[in-house]
């Protein structure tokens, strides 16, 4: 009998202590929601506190006291808990994800005792897709010190070695063809936020941007951003009325108008060239189908269609070049309702 008792505390002893949950590394879409686990003594007042990584300061999250859960400032309205579906089940819910939240996360009991540790990373996007004509925000975040006044603000995009916009000394500088169209909040921006809107999104803005800060330069996160416009390829027009079918291509620099060789098709028949200063209509379309050579030499061949009628129906494609190369798209189709 002695000896069992022996076995018994020996097995007991050789049990591993209940201690707490290993760290957790969890990654969250931004605007997404992500759950951080924790699990404990049931019926216990549980807080969770949080900083940003790098940072020393805590900041309360969440703390659940009697049942009732109270988010911290910043997190209000964004908390959930599970308390309510197991005992012991302290796990929360953060949605949406903003990235500011990105840093390390302790769940404990309301006396100090430590349950778990969660690292939160967030997955910015990195390629942003926009249908032509639309607007987009391209993702760009950064480490901002505390106390930073609109001021401070020292912010860069660029597009390949282009200027698109900066924001230095409180004074905005716009790079060509972005004019009153791209912006970003210089209040987000103090939180860390350098995310820059483009509007009236035009097939040209696709390409790579990079997003920059303080002096001198630091990338934002993501290192860079790949933005692809998407152009339409059918289009509806109500008979009689005006319609432009899109067409983009790539021009070489320090092109005139005397270099452009543009074809349009319906099918296999003409409906319309530019060659040489040439015009030549197809059949059914003389005077009624244009393209702008000023834009022609930017990339942008698109044709209009005025007076559309039902024959103009169908499928059109446009090439440049010689040898013919395809536009973007590949084709257009036309309803003409």
């Amino acid at each position: 009998m002695r000896f069992l008792n022996c076995v018994v505390v020996g097995l007991l002893l050789a049990l591993p202590a209940a201690g707490p949950d290993p760290p957790v590394v969890i990654y969250a879409s931004l605007g997404h929601s992500v759950t951080l686990p924790c699990g404990g003594e049931p019926s216990r007042d549980v807080g969770w506190i949080f900083k940003q990584r790098g940072r020393s300061q805590w900041y309360l999250v969440a703390k659940l006291q009697a049942g009732a859960l109270s988010p911290g400032r910043g997190f209000q309205g964004r908390v959930q808990s599970f308390h309510g579906e197991k005992p012991g089940n302290y796990s929360i819910a953060i949605s949406p994800v903003v990235y500011t939240y990105l840093g390390i996360y302790q769940c404990q009991y309301t006396d100090g005792t430590f349950i778990s540790d969660v690292t939160l990373d967030i997955l910015v996007p990195s390629h942003v897709s926009v249908a032509m004509g639309m607007s987009v925000s391209l993702s760009c975040y950064a480490s901002i010190g505390s106390g930073a006044s609109a001021v401070d603000l020292d912010i860069l995009w660029k597009k390949g070695e282009k200027l698109v916009y900066q924001h230095y000394n409180n004074i905005i500088t716009y790079g060509p063809g972005f004019e009153n169209r791209v912006s970003l909040s210089p209040e987000l921006a103090l939180l860390g936020n350098n995310s820059l809107t483009v509007n009236k999104t035009q097939f040209s803005d696709g390409g790579q941007y990079q997003c920059f800060f303080n002096t001198p330069k630091e990338n934002g996160y993501p290192d860079s951003v790949s933005l692809t416009v998407t152009v339409p390829s059918h289009v509806s027009v109500a008979m009689g009325m005006s319609v432009s079918l899109p067409c983009y291509a790539s021009i070489g620099g320090g092109a005139s108008a005397v270099d452009l060789d543009i074809l349009w098709k319906k099918g296999e028949k003409l409906v319309y060239q530019l060659y040489n200063n040439i015009i030549t209509y197809g059949p059914g379309f003389e005077n009624r189908v244009s393209l702008s050579p000023e834009l022609a030499l930017l990339g942008n061949n698109s044709l209009t269609v005025n007076k559309t009628q039902f024959s103009d129906e169908g499928e059109y494609q446009c090439f440049f070049n010689t040898p013919r190369e395809n536009g973007y798209p590949d084709s257009v189709t036309l309803t003409v309702t």
